[in-house]
C-alpha cells in the first residue's frame, strides 16, 4: 500500500511495447535496473507499468532491440495537477475548501459536561456562554485554567473541576461536594482555643494545662487548654516550661447565627411552539454537535430523548428534537419558597449534627423582605471545641536561673 501511494505521488506510465524482440527488451531493462511491473502479453503486444525516470532511459534499449515503447496512459499526481492547472475556478475552490477545513478544525464544535448531579448541563452551559465559552469559538480562545477557577468561584458546592480540549470538543468534568473540614493531626505545639463565645459544659484534659473549668464563660480566642506545661522540681520550684500538643475533650454551650435568603424572582420559560432538530454525529468515541446559529442566539431545550438515528460510513447520526422558549421573569409562590427554606434549614441541621453538634433549641423564623424570603434566627447548641492556635516562642522560653547562668536573681 505504501509503495503504491509513493508511485502515485511521483507519477508513473502505462506503456505498450511493439517490435520484433520484446523479450530481449524486457531482459535488457532488468539488466539496466529499469523497473517494470504488471507485465501482460496480448497478441504479441506487451503492456506494463514503468516509472517516469526509467522511461527516459529507454532510448538505447529500444534502438538495440528494434522495439517501440509507446505511452498509453499517464498516471499519478504530477499528471493530475498538470491537467487541472488550467481550471482556475476548481483550484481556487479546492484551496478554499482546504482553508475552510483547517479553520473549522480550530473551532470548538461540542461542549460536554460530565459529573454533574444537582447542577444541570444546561445551567453550566449557560454560565459558560455568559463568560464567552460556547460552540464555534476558536479553541485558542478557551483558557481551561481560567474556566476551572471561574466555575469553582461561582459554584461553592463544586469542589473539583477539570477542563480540557480534545480535538474539537471541550470536556468539562466536575465533582460536587460539600467539602467538609478535614481533621488535621497536630504535630507542632498548640493551644486549644474557643472558636466562639459560650459557656464551658465539660472539660477533660489529656495533655496540656487546663485554664478553665465547667461553668466558665469564655470568649472567642480564649485559651482553654494551654500547650505550655510547667516542669516543677523539688520545693515546687519552676525549672522550665515545655511546649506540647494540647489534647482534650471540651464541650461548649453556644449560639449559631443562621440566615439564608431566597429570591421570589426567577427566570421562567414561555414556549413559542417552534421545534428544531439538533444533529449529533458519533464517530467511534467522539461526539460532534452541529448547531445552526439560531441555536446559539435563542433558548432551546430538549423535548425528548434521541428519536431518530441513522447509520452512515462515518458513524451514527442522531437527531434530537428541541423546542424554543422565551426566558421571562416570574415569581415563586410564598408557600413554595417557605417549603424550600425549610428544607435548607433541615439540611443545615443535619450537616452540623454530623460534626458532633448537639442542638437544644431552634429559633428561626421565615419573613418576607422586599422580593426576598429570609430565614433567620439562632440555634442554641453544644459543640465540641477543636480549634487550635500555635504556641509562640515567647510563651514558653525563659531564662534559666542556676549556678552556671551568672544570674543570681
Amino acid at each position: 500500500m505504501a509503495q503504491s501511494i509513493i508511485r502515485w505521488l511521483n507519477g508513473y506510465l502505462f506503456v505498450e511495447l511493439k517490435g520484433s524482440s520484446p523479450e530481449r527488451f524486457l531482459n535488457l531493462c532488468r539488466m539496466r535496473e529499469l523497473y517494470t511491473w504488471n507485465i501482460n502479453c496480448d497478441k504479441n503486444q506487451y503492456k506494463f507499468y514503468m516509472n517516469i525516470k526509467d522511461y527516459k532511459e529507454l532510448r538505447p534499449v529500444a534502438r538495440k532491440t528494434k522495439t517501440v515503447p509507446r505511452i498509453k496512459r499517464r498516471i499519478g499526481l504530477p499528471f493530475y495537477l498538470n491537467r487541472i492547472k488550467s481550471r482556475v475556478g476548481f483550484m481556487t475552490g479546492f484551496l478554499c475548501f482546504l482553508c475552510l477545513v483547517l479553520f473549522m478544525s480550530k473551532l470548538i464544535w461540542s461542549i460536554e459536561v460530565k459529573g454533574q448531579y444537582t447542577h444541570t448541563k444546561e445551567e453550566l452551559m449557560k454560565y459558560m456562554y455568559q463568560n464567552g465559552i460556547h460552540q464555534l469559538i476558536l479553541s485558542k480562545k478557551v483558557n481551561c485554567l481560567a474556566l476551572e477557577e471561574s466555575i469553582r468561584k461561582e459554584y461553592q458546592d463544586i469542589g473539583w473541576v477539570s477542563a480540557q480540549i480534545d480535538g474539537t470538543k471541550l470536556i468539562v468534568r466536575i465533582k460536587e461536594t460539600n467539602m467538609p473540614k478535614l481533621y488535621v493531626q497536630q504535630t507542632t505545639p498548640v493551644h486549644i482555643v474557643a472558636d466562639r463565645d459560650g459557656t464551658i459544659v465539660s472539660i477533660v484534659t489529656r495533655k496540656g494545662t487546663p485554664l478553665v473549668k465547667a461553668g466558665d464563660e469564655v470568649k472567642a480566642g480564649d485559651i482553654l487548654i494551654s500547650g505550655v506545661v510547667d516542669i516543677v522540681g523539688d520545693n515546687q520550684i519552676l525549672l522550665r516550661k515545655d511546649p506540647v500538643v494540647a489534647d482534650g475533650d471540651i464541650m461548649l454551650n453556644t449560639q449559631y447565627e443562621y440566615q439564608y435568603k431566597k429570591s421570589l424572582k426567577y427566570i421562567g420559560k414561555d414556549y413559542t411552539g417552534k421545534l428544531a432538530k439538533e444533529i449529533r454525529i458519533f464517530v467511534k468515541d467522539k461526539e460532534i454537535i452541529l448547531n445552526t446559529p439560531e441555536f446559539l442566539t435563542k433558548n432551546w431545550e430538549n423535548t425528548s430523548e434521541l428519536v431518530e438515528m441513522k447509520e452512515t460510513l462515518f458513524g451514527n447520526i442522531d437527531l434530537v428534537t428541541k423546542r424554543e422558549y422565551i426566558a421571562t421573569q416570574k415569581l415563586y409562590s410564598i408557600e413554595d419558597v417557605k417549603a424550600y427554606l425549610t428544607i435548607k434549614l433541615k439540611k443545615y441541621i443535619q450537616e452540623i449534627t454530623e460534626k458532633g453538634v448537639i442542638i437544644h433549641s431552634i429559633n428561626v423564623k421565615i419573613n418576607r423582605i422586599g422580593t426576598n424570603m429570609v430565614a433567620s434566627g439562632t440555634l442554641n447548641v453544644t459543640q465540641p471545641v477543636t480549634t487550635y492556635r500555635k504556641i509562640l516562642d515567647s510563651e514558653w522560653r525563659n531564662t534559666e536561673n542556676n549556678e552556671h547562668s551568672g544570674n543570681d536573681n
